[in-house]
């Protein structure tokens, strides 16, 4: 059962260590800061259907993620580690992945997973702080760049407009289309790639690229640079 207290205590511990003591020098790994990945981490809590108990984890989590910054800014999320025990457990997809023959539903099972760590929540927090424009979400895998048998195409890529004016709710957004990315590694159609090649699908390895598309805003639509020569 959720005890609020616990929480209660967890953020006034982490509001006085924060408040007196980070540096004024760290201008932006400070109590606003942290206040903010909390905020976010309730949103996509929320929204994402979590129960209580286990959103009291991932704040739990989100208030210390930044507390080892105090001992050193070189690998501090490592230290921050070390302040709270690890909450969230693994999601274990894998194997349902490699055995789901419905697409829907794997899509369905990829997009219910909630195992996004704080320091991975802040990362793209703060791209997201930093970047209005629409974005591209693509893979980046092993085998698409196999010289013999390339897998470019295979997977799936999703454009993100990225002009909610709740952050929050364009951090779930490009959360859902990491995740999407990454289903596609398990769809029907790859599947059916893998099978007249001479790979396995469990040696493949991904990573999700977020991309800013270059090009400027006109009467609402977004229209993409091109060199012409």
């Amino acid at each position: 059962m959720s005890n609020g207290n616990i929480l209660k205590s967890v953020e006034q511990y982490v509001f006085d260590t924060l408040k007196s003591g980070t540096p004024s020098e760290f201008v932006y790994h400070d109590i606003n800061h942290t206040t903010e990945v909390v905020e976010a981490c309730e949103k996509i809590g929320k929204k994402s259907g979590l129960s209580d108990d286990d959103i009291e984890i991932l704040l739990i989590a989100a208030w210390f993620h930044d507390v080892g910054y105090l001992e050193t800014s070189e690998q501090h999320e490592e230290q921050s580690a070390k302040a709270a025990r690890k909450f969230l457990e693994e999601n274990n997809l894998l194997d349902f992945a490699l055995r789901c023959e419905n697409d829907q539903e794997l899509i369905n099972r990829f997009l219910s997973a909630n195992n996004f760590s704080p320091e991975f929540i802040q990362s793209l927090f703060d791209f997201l702080e930093l970047v209005h424009e629409p974005l591209a979400i693509r893979s980046s895998s092993l085998l698409e760049d196999s010289q013999g048998q390339p897998f470019a195409g295979v997977y799936d890529t999703y454009m993100l407009p990225n002009t909610h004016p709740d952050k929050s709710i364009r951090l779930v957004q490009l959360l859902n289309m990491i995740k999407l990315v990454y289903a596609s590694i398990y769809f029907q159609k790859s599947k059916d790639y893998v099978k007249v090649t001479s790979y396995r699908l469990e040696e493949e390895k991904m990573a999700v690229i977020v991309q800013k598309l270059v090009g400027a805003e006109r009467n609402g639509r977004f229209y993409n640079s091109f060199r012409c020569k």
